[in-house]
């Protein structure tokens, strides 16, 4: 059994080499125990882990001035971990230099051996023709001969040594290209993907309330219906007292008649104002910023989101509570991108508190409470779930694009990042969350009242 088959004793053992290197101050003998550490966690397919000892050992051999084969060795060692942690650019440089290093100490080597062979060569026929005289010529003729061999060899090898360096250079260019071009496209299909995706999440948040907003308008509309008919009932008694002189009697008509008149009006303004609030949301440019009532447009959402969320599932039900600070002033605000951010964490809040209700036993009531605040120069907004809360494992990947913890199909990954990129980048306030796993999840949203 080899240090490779147990990993763990392999790193235990490349550890106290590394120390005995390090007390050895030998650039060679620290290279080594680098190296030996950087292939075992290479060969545990720890890539990124290996690259620091690699580089500490050819760091080594630089510092030292010592030029073995071991150099380029080391180098395209370190070009596969790179390559396998994506960075290609890095991979191909380190590869083509381990080339250069490795060619090249071949060549010096080549040279070095045949200068030695001829230079004991020439030794041997020196001595020879000490003892050998008449054979002298024959012998500095022959020498001569040889190192003219010699040096046509050398030629050769120095030749197809350059012809082989340019034929990978021009490979390793060739590939380069191809990768380049590789990465280009992608990114290209992956930006198209992207902004197909981002499209599709706004046009499934606007498919989400059109249930809930014919349910919304269907009250206020319910309402004018109603008293314009008990209206007509009044006018008719009205027309009946004049004609049989009862002022008085007129009179609290006329009184009613007005009452229900202002009903009407406040229901046709509630109407109205659910139609602008869905107008502004469809609407595809992100538009201008404009003082806008926040109780309002918070209220608005919960009602549309509780009202499309119950249009598409029956049995769905929540608890609402609401308290909103009345001192608030209006603020300056892109009110149809805020509504998308408050859609978006309320539908997220009630399917969490929803959810666990259907694994929870029945006595589980779901529960949404939203609030704001003034906060001299911010406002406040809290959105709350008394659902299943977020574990901590994934709370830092909460606001990165495509990431969800719905099942497929449910969710695209998209609403809170684009929430993020509204609140924070184009309106600079804050979004947080705090959440206690099983319990509870509350966003808190902070905007600047002018900005």
């Amino acid at each position: 059994m080899t240090e490779m088959d147990k990993p763990e004793e392999a790193i235990i053992l490349s550890k106290k080499a590394i120390e005995l290197a390090d007390s050895s101050a030998q650039p060679l003998v620290i290279s080594q125990a680098y190296t030996s550490m950087g292939f075992v966690l290479k060969w545990k397919k720890h890539w990124k882990e290996a690259i620091p000892f690699y580089e500490k050992g050819f760091d080594a051999l630089n510092k030292a001035d010592i030029f073995t084969p071991q150099n380029g060795l080391q180098r395209r060692e370190l070009s596969e971990c790179y390559e396998k942690i994506g960075s290609y650019s890095k991979a191909l440089e380190l590869y083509k230099h381990s080339s250069m290093i490795i060619d090249s100490v071949r060549s010096r080597e080549n040279i070095q051996n045949a200068t030695e062979l001829a230079m004991n060569y020439e030794f041997e026929k020196k001595e020879q023709s000490n003892k050998i005289k008449q054979d002298a010529k024959d012998e500095v003729t022959q020498a001569r001969q040889m190192a003219l061999i010699i040096g046509l060899l050398l030629s050769v090898i120095l030749i197809v040594g350059a012809f082989i360096g340019y034929y990978n250079k021009k490979k390793a260019n060739a590939l380069l290209r191809e990768q380049k071009k590789e990465i280009e496209d992608t990114l290209t299909k992956l930006k198209n993907t992207q902004s197909q995706l981002i499209h599709a999440e706004k046009m499934a948040s606007l498919g989400e309330l059109t249930a809930g907003i014919a349910h919304e308008i269907q009250n206020p509309l319910n309402f004018v219906n109603n008293f314009s008919e008990v209206s007509n009932e009044l006018i008719t008694e009205m027309v009946e007292d004049v004609e049989n002189g009862n002022t008085l009697e007129f009179k609290a008509t006329a009184e009613d008649l007005k009452k229900n008149l202002d009903k009407i009006n406040h229901h046709g303004q509630r109407a109205d104002s659910i139609v602008k609030g869905m107008l502004l949301h469809s609407r595809g440019t992100t538009g201008e910023k404009t003082m806008t009532n926040i109780n309002n447009l918070l209220d608005q959402n919960v009602t549309l989101a509780y009202h499309g969320l119950r249009a598409n599932d029956k049995e769905f039900n929540i608890t609402l509570e609401k308290e909103y600070d009345k001192s608030l002033e209006k603020i300056n605000i892109i009110p149809q991108n805020i509504s998308r951010v408050l859609l978006n964490i309320i539908n997220n809040a009630c399917y969490a508190a929803n959810d666990k209700k259907k694994m929870s036993d029945i006595d589980f009531v779901p529960v949404l409470n939203v609030s704001t605040k003034n906060l001299n120069s911010k406002v406040e907004i809290r959105i709350r779930d008394n659902g299943n809360g977020i574990q901590n494992e994934i709370s830092d990947k909460i606001f990165q694009p495509f990431f969800t913890t719905k099942p497929t199909g449910d969710g695209t990954g998209l609403g809170l990042s684009l929430s993020y990129d509204i609140i924070v980048k184009e309106h600079k306030g804050e979004i947080r969350f705090e959440s206690e796993e099983g319990k509870f999840t509350e966003f808190i949203i902070t905007l600047p009242k002018n900005n």
